[in-house]
């Protein structure tokens, strides 16, 4: 399978040896970018969301309820 395109959107024709783990595009190895975190596989594109997805805090399950007021 031929890799679906480089950075100007021409189709790269290098054979695909992975497939993006959000959108699903067959990448080759120049186009295929990995999370330093998690090293999952990307395309440029998804990378960034993924990124931005390791950036947010975790909620806890007493952060999601509401603080509990204290009584006189």
């Amino acid at each position: 399978m031929l890799g679906v395109h480089d950075k100007n959107g021409t189709p790269c024709g290098r054979y695909a040896r992975t497939i993006c783990s959000d959108c699903g595009t067959s990448l080759c190895s120049q186009h295929t970018e990995s999370c330093d975190l998690c090293g999952v596989a990307f395309c440029l594109s998804c990378l960034g969301f993924h990124h931005s997805e390791h950036s947010k805090p975790a909620q806890s399950d007493q952060a999601r309820e509401s603080p509990k007021k204290k009584t006189a």
